[in-house]
């Protein structure tokens, strides 16, 4: 385990790399780094912000600190823990639990996102997509 507290999440971002198979990327793995209250917010439109904390406050949902919301993505990127691992989904500064619906949307990962067939399947597609956009230039 890479950390003993459990700290809630609701955003998501990914790593990946160049043109590298999936098992080879050289990024930290994907995770979520959480519901975090940054200085961009103040750039959203003042209704969407009100709504907003009208509804993750009262629900009890977390919202986070910066240093906080960092800290998933400052261990991935620095560990030795997770060096060449992937694979793998990340949240609250452990690997998620594998879990069969997300029902608070905050907590674990699908089985289906965690397939390597499917990556593989994605990977290819993707590849495809972009050699045919780069050569119809």
């Amino acid at each position: 385990m890479l950390a003993t507290a459990r700290e809630r999440y609701y955003s998501a971002t990914a790593g990946g790399g160049g043109r590298a198979p999936p098992s080879t990327f050289t990024a930290p793995p994907p995770l979520m780094p959480g519901g975090v209250w940054t200085n961009l917010q103040r750039h959203w439109d003042p209704a969407v912000l009100a709504a907003t904390k009208v509804q993750v406050l009262p629900a009890g949902l977390p919202v986070k600190i910066m240093e906080h919301g960092a800290a998933t993505s400052v261990l991935l990127a620095t560990s030795d823990e997770v060096e060449g691992i992937g694979g793998r989904y990340f949240e609250d500064c452990n690997e998620a639990r594998t879990v069969p619906q997300i029902t608070d949307g905050l907590h674990g990962v699908l089985d289906y996102a965690l397939d390597p067939d499917a990556a593989r399947r994605l990977w290819d597609v993707s590849v495809e997509l972009l050699d045919t956009a780069r050569s119809a230039r």
